[in-house]
């Protein structure tokens, strides 16, 4: 039996990005172990996330919550340094499960999971934050027993820093939909409010940051426009961020404010419901650890096109069209391919069916178990 620490303060009070990760593995985990103790020690602004685990995992709440990530962020890392120590020695802890990058220490068993090394490759974060994301990545590789990532090509990155190949496995994320547990989806109500029209609209969903590659995107879509003709829309829904503002200005300074739909944030009814309904799926990215929407677009029914770097091709298989995400003209051609072509989008659509099957939280929940094992 194994007494496994696990801090939870990287997710945040919405359920995405890290959340997402630690909960659906958590799920799964409480099926296949009964044996080990889990110890997650959550803050007030997560603890409801992880309400409904087994008897075997106990929850510690610390009576601390925090809008303010910064803040956050100082108290995750006082945390780390001076009471972790504590619950390890109070507990008697065999293993320390890190979720997502952070820093490490060498003074305790760690396991780390590391989903992507974005700040090494393109400029998600302003120059501080980037300087502290990478020692934290490097931190990792030097002091973590062993490191889960979820992609060959995120384990190659990694490798690439210094990690030994024998202490990273890399599991992928799975995909569970949930949308016949959320509601009755009322298709039309959403398409109208925003004016859409079934299967004609592009989608991307996704923090609006600067790695996302939006400008480029918008670069194409433009041309798209020029070359068809049509009523065809744009929607963008993500969380405002470093790239929002040159978003806005795009859309503004190229007169596409009738056909460019930056909906910010949406609930997870609306999100589906767009999936469901889209024409295509859009994931130029300069660089991915993951990407877990070319699983929702397989799920949904959507054909995709994405980036040729990263890990996306590796996550896609055959169910996307490739291209240049620096080339927008190479995008715009897909864009019309897509739009065009009703055989090649069943094409993709039915690639995107058989390669959903690749992925299960159960195969990585497994996985991961037996490392906790060591």
């Amino acid at each position: 039996m194994k007494r496994i620490l696990i801090p939870t303060f990287l997710t945040t009070h919405k359920k995405a990005g890290v959340a997402y990760y630690l909960i659906n593995l958590l799920n799964q985990l409480q099926t296949l172990d009964k044996k080990n103790i889990y110890y997650l020690i959550t803050y007030n602004g997560n603890n409801f996330m992880f309400e409904s685990l087994g008897d075997n995992f106990k929850i510690i709440n610390i009576n601390f919550s925090m809008e303010n990530r910064l803040l956050l962020r100082f108290f995750i890392l006082f945390f780390h340094v001076f009471l972790i120590p504590k619950y390890i020695k109070r507990l008697n802890i065999d293993v320390v499960f890190i979720p997502s990058t952070w820093f490490v220490s060498n003074k305790y068993i760690t396991v780390n999971t590391i989903h992507d090394i974005v700040e090494f490759k393109t400029k998600r974060y302003n120059s501080i934050m980037s300087f502290i994301k990478r020692k934290m990545v490097i931190s990792s590789i030097k002091n973590s027993k062993f490191i889960i990532t979820v992609s060959e090509n995120s384990k190659n990155d990694l490798i690439a820093l210094g990690a030994s190949r024998a202490n990273i496995l890399v599991t992928y994320n799975g995909f569970i939909d949930t949308s016949h547990d959320l509601f009755k989806l009322e298709n039309n109500h959403v398409l109208q409010s925003y004016k859409l029209r079934d299967k004609e609209f592009f989608l991307f969903v996704g923090t609006v940051q600067y790695h996302k590659n939006l400008i480029n995107m918008l670069a194409s879509f433009s041309l798209f426009l020029k070359n068809c003709k049509t009523d065809i829309k744009l929607v963008i829904a993500g969380k405002p961020d470093n790239a929002a503002r040159e978003v806005r200005k795009f859309i503004k300074n190229n007169s596409l404010d009738n056909r460019v739909l930056f909906l910010e944030y949406i609930s997870e009814e609306t999100k589906i419901i767009l999936f469901k309904k889209a024409l295509c799926y859009i994931f130029v990215s300069l660089y991915e650890g993951f990407g877990f929407p070319i699983l929702e677009a397989n799920k949904y029914n959507l054909p995709i096109i994405i980036s040729n770097n990263s890990c996306l091709p590796e996550i896609a298989g055959d169910s996307a069209i490739q291209v240049d995400p620096n080339d927008p003209m190479e995008i715009s051609t897909a864009m019309q391919l897509i739009y065009q072509d009703y055989g090649l989008r069943n094409k993709l659509i039915e690639a995107g069916k058989i390669n959903l099957n690749r992925f299960s939280w159960h195969n990585s929940a497994t996985q991961v178990l037996d490392i906790l094992n060591y």
